[in-house]
């Protein structure tokens, strides 16, 4: 497991970071983007609609069962978590020239 906590479908499955390299940490996301200067409507319906599949049981069971925990929200909060991927993914890989 590359993330810092275990995953919910496999509990007893300890971390690398737990296990044999604290602090490593790696991990899958997928993210619905849009093209810069969609229109705002059309950001709030698609999101709006996302996050309403990602609350259907059927949904949330076929995504846990492939391991994945779907969380949804707002715009600017995947905004903000995609920025922060970038910043820290800057900090440890480097360029090839």
């Amino acid at each position: 497991m590359t993330s810092r906590k275990p995953a919910a479908a496999l509990p007893d499955i300890p971390t690398i970071s737990d296990s044999v390299l604290p602090g490593f940490e790696v991990n899958e996301w997928h993210g619905v983007l849009a093209p810069a200067r969609t229109p705002k409507a059309v950001i709030a319906l698609l999101n709006r609609e996302i996050n309403r599949a990602l609350q259907l049981p059927d949904v949330r069971e076929r995504l846990s069962s492939l391991g994945a925990e779907p969380t949804g929200g707002p715009p600017e909060q995947m905004a903000a978590f995609v920025k922060a991927e970038i910043e820290r993914l800057k900090k440890i890989l480097k360029p090839i020239d």
